[in-house]
């Protein structure tokens, strides 16, 4: 998902009324991305920083994103396994 690019194109009205919140609770294996990062300088960190101040995520919750995000990558399952673990090994080590 892109919150960014999804209120800048009225997609949704607001960052508050994205949907992302409710379909992480819900299970879902939602991600984040830039979609229109060259025009409107949107960073994928920018979007994590807006899920945790403007939609109230917490750090296991912003780590749940991106572990979800490398789980999705484009690439072979031996090679997205390793990607997981190396993500979430990073991740430890910023705790």
């Amino acid at each position: 998902m892109s919150l960014t690019s999804n209120v800048q194109t009225r997609a949704v009205p607001s960052y508050a009324a994205h949907p992302l919140r409710k379909y992480f609770r819900a299970g879902i294996a939602v991600t984040l991305s830039t979609d229109n990062w060259l025009i409107s300088g949107v960073t994928l960190s920018g979007e994590y920083w807006r899920a945790h101040t403007e939609l109230g995520f917490r750090r296991a919750d912003i780590d749940r994103l991106i572990l979800n995000g490398a789980a999705a990558a484009f690439l072979p399952l031996a090679r997205r396994q390793a990607l997981v673990t190396d993500f979430r090994h990073r991740l430890e080590d910023l705790r």
